[in-house]
C-alpha cells in the first residue's frame, strides 16, 4: 500500500500537475533529431523514420503516464517504481537519472519537458546522499524520505550529471537552474566520491569503506564512455580521460581472461592482487553477481552510444563480440534472448526480459552485420506492451528506442 500522500485525489493532482504545466522555453535540440551517427552504424530497415519517431512518441506518452509522478513537494517530480518490489520504495536515483535523460531528449515533442526535467532535478537535490551531499541518496520511500544513512549509487549520479550537460545545450542556462553549473558541481562530487584514485574506475557509490573489498569493486554498467568524455570536456579535468582509459583496459583484461569468446562483462568486478576479476556469488546483490545479469545487461547500450555519437571503435569492437555471442545463444531470434548469461556465453535462464532485449538491440546498431537481428528486435520492442514489463524494462526500452531511432545527440 502507498502512504496517505498517494490517495486517489493525490494521483489526480499529480496527473494534472504534469499535463497542464507551463510550456517549456524554446529548445535547441527538439525531438526528433535524426542525428547522423558514426559511419558503419545502422537503423531498423523495415520501418520508415517517421514510423520510428512515432513509436518513440507514443511509448513516451504511455511511459510518462505510468511512471512520471508529481509529489513530495511543490514542483517536484520523480520516476515511480510502480510495479517493482519492495512496495515501500517510491523511487531510486537510477530512475531519476533515466527520467532526466528521457525528458531532455523528448523536449520539443513534449512542451512540458523542461518543467518535468527541473522537477526531477529538484527532487534529486531534496534527497542528498549521506556520504556526499552533492550526490543523491540512492533510495526514497513512499513517505517521500530516504532511509537513514543512505549513500549514493554511481550510475544514478552519472546520468543526472550527464543529463544536466544535455540540458545546458537544450535550454541554455535555464530559468531557475543553471544547468552547466549544477553539472559541474555533481561531476566534481562524482570525481571525489565515486572514482577510486587507485584503480581510476568507478566505485559502487560513495559508501564503501576505504580499504575494503567493496572500495576496489566496480559495476560494469557504470562504465559510460560518453559520460566520461562529456565530464572531461565541460570540466577541463584530464582525470576523466584517465578514467576512460582505465575502463577500456579493464574491459580488455576481463574479456581476455574470462570471456574471450563472448566478450560479456560481469555485473560486478573485484580486484585481486591488482587484477580485475568477476565478483564471487553474493558479493553485492546475489548469486549472479559475477555473470552478465540485470546490471551488465545495460553494457551494450552504454558502449554502443559511444560509438554511435563519436565513432569510438574500441566501444564498437567490445559490443560486437557481445552481440555475436548473444545471437548465437538465441539462435538469431531476439525473442529468445536469455535474461542472464555466464561469461562463456551460455544462457542462465529459459525466459527473456525487456531489460535485456532493449539494450542489446542498441548494441546491434553498431554494424550492418546485425541488420536482420536489429530489424527483428525492433519489431519485438515496439510490440511489447507497457503492461508486459516493469519500470526497469520499460524505461530501458524507451531509452533504447530513442537511441536506435537516431535521436540521441551529443551534449
Amino acid at each position: 500500500m502507498l502512504s496517505r500522500s498517494y490517495t486517489l485525489i493525490g494521483w489526480v493532482v499529480a496527473f494534472l500537475a504534469i499535463h497542464v504545466a507551463a510550456p517549456s522555453a524554446r529548445t535547441a535540440m527538439p525531438f526528433p533529431q535524426h542525428t547522423t551517427y558514426a559511419s558503419g552504424s545502422i537503423r531498423p530497415s523495415r520501418v520508415s523514420q517517421m514510423a520510428m519517431d512515432s513509436s518513440v512518441e507514443q511509448f513516451y506518452l504511455a511511459w510518462k503516464a505510468r511512471y512520471l509522478r508529481s509529489g513530495c513537494g511543490a514542483g517536484r517530480y520523480f520516476v515511480w517504481r510502480a510495479d517493482e518490489s519492495p512496495a515501500q520504495r517510491l523511487s531510486v536515483s537510477e530512475g531519476l537519472g533515466y527520467g532526466m535523460l528521457v525528458t531532455v531528449h523528448m523536449a520539443g515533442f513534449d512542451s512540458h519537458a523542461q518543467e518535468l526535467f527541473d522537477g526531477l532535478y529538484r527532487f534529486s537535490r531534496d534527497h542528498p546522499s549521506s556520504g556526499n551531499p552533492d550526490l543523491m541518496a540512492w533510495e526514497q520511500g513512499t513517505n517521500c524520505a530516504s532511509p537513514k544513512n543512505t549513500g549514493s549509487a554511481t550510475d544514478g549520479d552519472m546520468d543526472i550529471a550527464y543529463a544536466l550537460i544535455l540540458a545546458s545545450r537544450q535550454w541554455g542556462r535555464g530559468k531557475a537552474i543553471d544547468y552547466r553549473q549544477e553539472a559541474l558541481r555533481v561531476i566534481a562530487a562524482i570525481g571525489r566520491s565515486e572514482i577510486n584514485s587507485r584503480t581510476m574506475l568507478t566505485r559502487l557509490g560513495d559508501w564503501p569503506a576505504v580499504g575494503s573489498g567493496h572500495d576496489l569493486a566496480s559495476r560494469s554498467s557504470d562504465w559510460m564512455p560518453t559520460h566520461f568524455r562529456a565530464f572531461g570536456r565541460i570540466s577541463g579535468d584530464p582525470t576523466w580521460s584517465m578514467v576512460a582509459n582505465a575502463t577500456y583496459a579493464t574491459i580488455n583484461q576481463l574479456r581476455t581472461r574470462y570471456a574471450p569468446q563472448s566478450g560479456l562483462l560481469p555485473d560486478f568486478m573485484v580486484m585481486v592482487n591488482g587484477r580485475p576479476r568477476p565478483a564471487p556469488p553474493n558479493f553485492e546483490e546475489g548469486p549472479a553477481d559475477g555473470i552478465f545479469g540485470y546490471n551488465a545487461c545495460r553494457d551494450p547500450w552504454r558502449l554502443a552510444v559511444e560509438f554511435l555519437l563519436y565513432g569510438d571503435t574500441a566501444a564498437r569492437d567490445a559490443v560486437m563480440l557481445m552481440e555475436r555471442s548473444i545471437m548465437k545463444s538465441a539462435n538469431d531470434d531476439p525473442a529468445k534472448i536469455s535474461a542472464g548469461f555466464r561469461l562463456d556465453g551460455s544462457a542462465t535462464e529459459g525466459y527473456t526480459d525487456l531489460a535485456f532485449l532493449a539494450p542489446i538491440m542498441v548494441g546491434a546498431t553498431v554494424s550492418s552485420e546485425f541488420q536482420l537481428w536489429l530489424d527483428t528486435g525492433w519489431a519485438g520492442l515496439t510490440s511489447t506492451r507497457l503492461a508486459d514489463a516493469t519500470y526497469f524494462g520499460n524505461t530501458l526500452k524507451l531509452l533504447a528506442m530513442i537511441a536506435i531511432s537516431g535521436n540521441s545527440w551529443r551534449p
